[in-house]
């Protein structure tokens, strides 16, 4: 993920500014890439490119009992009714991937984030991100 913001930094300039706060040893368990890609793709892409000033992204995971909690929160425009937010090709992609890596024990949510912005969260069992196989790998 973090190359991938330093791509798209190359592509935005200074619109775009970007932290990763994630604990030492929450970096050392695997996490589904393509699913973090797409949250963070979605930030970008709808949150921030539409505003002139662009904005922050920050990725942040932690541990909540036996759960691992990945938030993407941007500084951009938010969930409008109009945008039906949600609702896109993307984030269905992410929902039906985590429905087929978790099953009902992988959540996903979108929500405002304050002052202004969006959040993002996947919650997935943490004993599943200590399993490395290929549809699970490291991208912290």
């Amino acid at each position: 993920a973090e190359a991938y913001l330093n791509i798209l930094r190359m592509r935005m300039g200074p619109r775009l500014d970007f932290r990763i706060d994630v604990p030492d040893p929450l970096r050392e368990n695997s996490f589904p890439p393509v699913l973090l890609i797409s949250i963070v793709e979605n930030a970008v892409t709808h949150g921030l490119e539409p505003l002139a000033a662009g904005g922050h992204v920050t990725i942040a995971a932690r541990q909540d009992g036996d759960r691992l909690l990945v938030t993407v929160t941007d500084t951009g425009s938010g969930l409008s009714a109009e945008s039906r937010p949600g609702q896109g090709v993307g984030l269905a992609n992410v929902r039906e991937r985590l429905a087929a890596l978790f099953g009902t024990r992988g959540r996903f949510t979108l929500e405002d984030a304050t002052p202004r912005g969006a959040r993002a969260t996947i919650e997935i069992p943490i004993e599943a991100t200590m399993h490395h196989d290929a549809t699970v790998t490291s991208s912290a």
